[in-house]
Order: C-alpha cells, then sequence, then structure tokens
C-alpha cells in the first residue's frame, strides 16, 4: 500500500491484489461501535439528559447506516477502484477523504474496544487463534490507511 498521487481533487493510493482484498475485507467490518452506549455527558444525570442520550443514538444510528450503504456503494464503484498492471488503485476523493477517515476511525477505534481497551494503545499482537488478532489486524490496517491519507507527503515515491 502506498500513495501514487495527490492532486487538488483527490489522494490515489496503490494496492496489490492480496492488499485490496485485506483493506475491502477491513472496510466492510465496520461498523464496529455501533453497539457502544454513546452519551452527552458521563457526570450528569436527568432526564433531559436521558433524552438527549437518546436522540444522540438514534443520530448515530441514522448516520452509521448511511456511511455503510454509501461505503458499500463506494467499494463496488468503477470510478474510485481502477486496476492497473495487477495493482489496484483506490482513488479517494476530497469529498469522501473525511467520510473515509471517520470510517476508518469507526474501525480502528470499534477493534480497540472489541479487544477488551487494551493499555498501552498499541498492544502486543495477540495469538492469531483468538477472535483479538482479527481485530489486531483492522485496527492496525485502519490506522495505517488513515495515516497515508492524513500525510500523503511523506509516503509518496520519491
Amino acid at each position: 500500500m502506498k500513495v501514487t498521487e495527490v492532486t487538488d481533487a483527490s489522494i490515489t493510493l496503490e494496492f496489490t491484489p492480496e492488499e485490496a482484498e485485506f483493506f475491502k475485507l477491513v472496510l466492510l467490518s465496520y461498523p464496529l461501535t455501533l453497539d457502544q452506549p454513546k452519551q452527552i455527558s458521563r457526570f450528569a444525570e436527568s432526564a433531559e439528559i436521558e433524552d438527549a442520550n437518546e436522540l444522540l443514538a438514534i443520530s448515530l444510528r441514522e448516520q452509521t447506516f448511511s456511511h455503510k450503504r454509501k461505503l458499500e456503494a463506494w467499494l463496488k464503484s468503477k470510478t474510485v477502484w481502477k486496476s492497473r498492471q495487477n495493482r489496484f488503485l483506490l482513488v479517494v476523493s476530497n469529498d469522501d477523504r473525511e467520510w473515509l477517515l471517520q470510517i476508518l476511525n469507526d474501525i480502528r477505534i470499534g477493534s480497540w474496544m472489541k479487544m477488551g481497551c487494551p493499555d498501552p494503545i498499541e498492544p502486543e499482537e495477540p495469538d492469531s487463534s483468538t477472535p483479538k488478532s482479527t481485530y489486531y489486524f483492522y485496527m492496525n490496517i485502519a490506522a495505517y490507511i488513515q495515516a497515508l491519507i492524513l500525510n500523503p507527503e511523506h509516503n509518496q515515491p520519491s
């Protein structure tokens, strides 16, 4: 995985066929934080706060389902994924950049939560025979792609 082009309108990432399949697998794990409770405040307790927490949960659930539908269509798009010489190019438009970062952040944080919120944030790799190893993989791939998108100039070939 590497950045191959940065323009005013988009960023292009290049993947081997295997990397592209792994990346799609990671993206399809979205959402991972949907079942996590969301709260406006951890300290305030009142009927107003309960109503606000319920409204927040509904709003986040609707946004998550909207993101999931868009993600499924985006992954099938011929304008997003292009094939070139046994490589796959992922063209991320500026319009999709923030949205993709949100998806990747959910996967990264959700994976960390599914692993039991280990401390330190970068735990040792778990035994590959446990379910935690899948989340460890998702967490690290999501973080790596976020870094490529956020710092493309550091990841472009010279």
